[in-house]
């Protein structure tokens, strides 16, 4: 192998790492959004469902928490907010407009800027009152993506877990 031909690999394998280095480099740098989705969410100035024998005394209802928060180092809009559940019976409930509640009166649109945080709530008794199997769906639409962000809502289990499982296993253990 001449010296021309080792100068030649050298340039070729530096070429290349300087590319791959640009790849990573325009990537990071994209227009990113931090998505969070989270249910059972109380608010002070929530509904609350009246309770027989007390005038105004109440139960806040629950809500769904919706944030986004922008990583990126470009600016991007928000552009609209729904969430989904279908039904057994093959419809589905859709919660649009009235039903989401935002946050510090950052109406939609609404332009993130870097660091940016944008937040609003979703009342989950609409979206729970039908009994359904499927997971409700909370869909995001931000200008620099085609299709919209999507993030399932996770119900944590109340109680005791563990005596769940016990009484399951040794029916004596409740």
């Amino acid at each position: 192998m001449s010296d021309t031909d080792k100068v030649a690999w050298w340039g070729a394998i530096l070429a290349t790492i300087v590319f791959a280095w640009d790849i990573i480099k325009w990537w990071k740098n994209s227009t990113r959004v931090r998505f969070f989705v989270r249910p059972d969410t109380y608010y002070e100035d929530s509904e609350t469902v009246p309770i027989p024998g007390g005038p105004q005394a109440g139960e806040v209802l629950p809500s769904i928490h919706v944030e986004l928060n922008n990583i990126g180092i470009y600016p991007t809009t928000v552009l609209k907010v729904w969430a989904e559940r279908k039904t057994d019976q093959g419809g589905r409930i859709l919660d649009t407009g009235p039903a989401i509640k935002v946050h510090f009166g950052k109406k939609l649109p609404y332009l993130m800027t870097v660091g940016d945080l944008w937040s609003c709530r979703i009342d989950q008794g609409r979206m729970t009152r039908i009994e359904s199997k499927a997971p409700i769906r909370v869909f995001v639409a931000v200008s620099h993506q085609v299709k919209p962000l999507v993030k399932s809502v996770v119900f944590r289990q109340r109680g005791n877990r563990w005596g769940q499982i016990l009484s399951k296993i040794w029916p004596m253990a409740r």
